[in-house]
């Protein structure tokens, strides 16, 4: 199945060929959940700070479907 990736801020390293607007098209097998998919582009756990799924929050052991868009940014840091 193929999701579509955008990484934000320092996440971006883990992209090799994003689109013109950041965004990487993954092939994945059925049944990932969001979890698997940021393993297999080597985000360590921990990384992902917040992750909005077709633009609602979304937590790793949720399952993808064709066609789904995956947004992840790092923790918030500061004081």
């Amino acid at each position: 199945m193929e999701v579509f990736l955008k990484l934000y801020a320092q996440l971006e390293k883990y992209i090799l060929q994003p689109d013109q607007n950041g965004v990487t098209t993954l092939s994945l097998s059925e049944n990932c959940t969001v979890g698997e998919m940021l393993k297999s582009v080597g985000i360590p756990s921990g990384e992902a700070g917040f992750i909005l799924l077709n633009g609602n929050a979304a937590q790793e052991e949720q399952k993808l479907k064709t066609g789904d868009r995956v947004e992840v940014f790092p923790p918030l840091e500061g004081g």
